[in-house]
């Protein structure tokens, strides 16, 4: 009998306690710069970041920012295949891309630096 109701209790408060949970799905009519998604990665500003095959895609909860690879702009990179997305506290974005190490600045809106697969070193 006190199995059945700790088991009651704790199912009440799980679902008492459970946050709402929204999911959006997002596709190439929402700006997503292809379907095929590599990795994702949130930043500290919530914003969703999309690698993909064709360069890499950002959702801010309204709309999508695409970045295509150039050797024109200072928000751009080289390589199409955006993978290994990841985020740190100091506001920078991390991926590959073609083989090479990209660092992207998320307050500044630039590609800082980027490291050819023959310049990235080993971390013992």
């Amino acid at each position: 009998m006190k199995r059945k109701i700790l088991l009651y209790v704790l199912l009440f408060v799980s679902i008492t306690l459970r946050g709402n949970v929204y999911f959006k799905h997002l596709g190439k009519t929402d700006g997503l710069s292809q379907i095929s998604v590599i990795s994702i990665c949130q930043d500290e500003l919530g914003r969703m970041w999309f690698g993909t095959l064709e360069g890499l895609s950002c959702y801010d909860g309204n709309s999508m920012t695409v970045y295509k690879p150039s050797q024109d702009s200072v928000r751009s990179f080289l390589g199409n295949n955006v993978d290994n997305l990841v985020s740190d506290k100091q506001g920078n974005l991390f991926f590959i891309s073609d083989y090479a190490l990209v660092r992207y600045d998320l307050r500044k809106g630039a590609v800082l630096s980027s490291k050819a697969k023959g310049e990235l070193s080993a971390c013992a």
